[in-house]
């Protein structure tokens, strides 16, 4: 059934989003800085870029996190 395979793509966003904001939460609290793109690909699994920008971006516009581009270690949790 196309929705229930929709609707199981969608909670797959939804887990690889939390497990980047708890990632960024984790390693900002034990290093006192935020981590890099690659250090949160690498934490969580995923080797694409491209898919690490487009879960930041996701989580901005949900308003859990704010990024300055340009800045490598340039991502902050909005609490």
């Amino acid at each position: 059934c196309i929705t229930s395979s929709m609707e199981e793509h969608m909670n797959q966003i939804e887990e690889r989003k939390q497990a980047i904001y708890d990632f960024i939460d984790s390693f900002t609290r034990e290093y006192h800085y935020p981590p890099t793109i690659r250090e949160i690909g690498r934490g969580i699994g995923v080797h694409s870029t491209s898919m690490i920008l487009f879960y930041l971006n996701q989580l901005i516009d949900d308003g859990k996190i704010d990024r300055k581009e340009g800045i490598s270690r340039g991502i902050w949790i909005i609490r």
